[in-house]
């Protein structure tokens, strides 16, 4: 569990790096601890109450508190979400060739779609990072809509980063569980889940991310509920107590703008 933990904590702060990315493309005057800060507050409230609150919500207020506007704010959420995807992308690819679903309620896919699947998902951050190569930091024009797009070696840091904590999530999935599955299959859990929340919308992927873990993992060997256990824990280290901490954490900032808005009003009184 410690070791769990600590992965969990990593795999945080790598996230809250993706806004240094929007820090650089959107040239927003925050020093890079406090742009670190804001990220790594806003994602357990993503996480758990998801995008609308956590991405946006707390994210504006937070941004909005030191100054930025509100247009550099959502250039900074948008390409925190692009960097999340874009090794997300990656890793499906890769894992498509590494592992195989086993047989779910009678459900199966032939290895060649499998495969072609995943290559097909893999090849879109690469050419994302070939676009951004072309382009030369020049904004992409679409229908008189213009889109930043960072230079190539911005990209590709993108990539590699996301890819990093994505391999960081799976990476405490499996500590959890012990190494009774092999890693390649936590991975797979972790991506498998984080896709059907997002398309069932239920808050947190609360049941989803369990189902999920319980039909892929549990074997002879390993029983459900011995996996739906790893899993309940892993949600605990990477969901839940995060939100804990980042719920005070917003709480206090909070309470110190209020306190220093209270004593800017006070000392601006007529006498």
């Amino acid at each position: 569990l410690a070791m769990a933990g600590a992965l969990a904590l990593l795999s945080h702060f790598t996230y809250g790096t993706f806004d240094w990315v929007g820090r650089h493309c959107s040239g927003h005057r925050l020093s890079r601890p406090a742009t670190l800060t804001i990220a790594m507050t806003s994602y357990p409230f993503t996480l758990n109450l998801g995008s609308l609150i956590g991405g946006m919500g707390v994210r504006y207020r937070l941004y909005a508190r030191r100054g930025v506007d509100p247009g550099t704010i959502g250039q900074v959420v948008g390409t925190s979400i692009v960097t999340n995807w874009l090794g997300y992308l990656l890793l499906a690819g890769v894992l498509a060739w590494l592992w195989q679903p086993p047989p779910v309620a009678g459900w199966t896919v032939a290895a060649w779609q499998w495969r072609l699947g995943g290559t097909v998902l893999g090849c879109l951050p690469v050419a994302y990072v070939a676009l951004c190569a072309v382009r030369s930091g020049r904004a992409l024009t679409l229908r008189g809509h213009g889109f930043p797009l960072p230079r190539w070696p911005v990209a590709l840091w993108q990539v590699a980063v996301s890819a990093t904590n994505w391999m960081l999530m799976g990476a405490a999935l499996w500590t959890v569980l012990q190494g009774q599955v092999s890693y390649p299959a936590a991975l797979a859990t972790v991506l498998l889940g984080a896709v059907a929340g997002l398309v069932l919308r239920v808050p947190a992927g609360l049941g989803v991310l369990e189902a999920v873990g319980v039909a892929l993992l549990a074997t002879d060997a390993l029983r459900q509920e011995q996996v739906l256990a790893a899993l309940l824990a892993y949600r605990a280290l990477y969901y839940f107590v995060p939100l804990v901490l980042a719920a005070v954490a917003f709480g206090m900032a909070e309470l110190r703008w209020r306190q220093r808005s209270t004593g800017d009003d006070t000392n601006t009184s007529p006498q």
